[in-house]
């Protein structure tokens, strides 16, 4: 382990912190793997804030749809009580989807399921910082 470096985990195996020094800078990278029921990834989201600083990156396992330009055509855009939780989280920290930015119209995916033999593809794998 580097000097400096500190690890700490929700003892759930939801999540990942490892806080590090860059240039001077104290860094926090929030690895996460949130749950896939929308109810209980709610309260991870809400929850997953306090472990939010200046400099945080979170990246991982979201298993949210945040966008329409995150599923495939074979998918639907479905209410999701997680969503508006995450997006609060995102707007207070002032984290953006750093590929949604650069793409704000593109359609790739990070998983990939057959349903009744059609192909549903989504993006639920992110990477977010300020």
């Amino acid at each position: 382990m580097w000097p400096g470096t500190n690890i700490a985990d929700d003892k759930c195996g939801r999540l990942l912190v490892i806080e590090c020094v860059y240039e001077e800078t104290l860094i926090r990278l929030i690895n996460i793997y949130a749950s896939n029921i929308d109810t209980e990834r709610k309260i991870f989201f809400k929850d997953l804030k306090k472990w939010c600083t200046d400099n945080t990156i979170i990246l991982g396992d979201f298993n949210v749809i945040q966008t329409e330009f995150d599923i495939s055509e074979n998918n639907v855009f479905k209410g999701d009580v997680s969503r508006r939780e995450l997006n609060l989280l995102l707007n207070e920290m002032n984290m953006c989807d750093v590929w949604r930015t650069a793409n704000p119209k593109v359609r790739t995916y990070s998983r990939r399921q057959l349903v009744k033999q059609i192909l549903k593809q989504s993006r639920i794998d992110l990477f977010k910082f300020d």
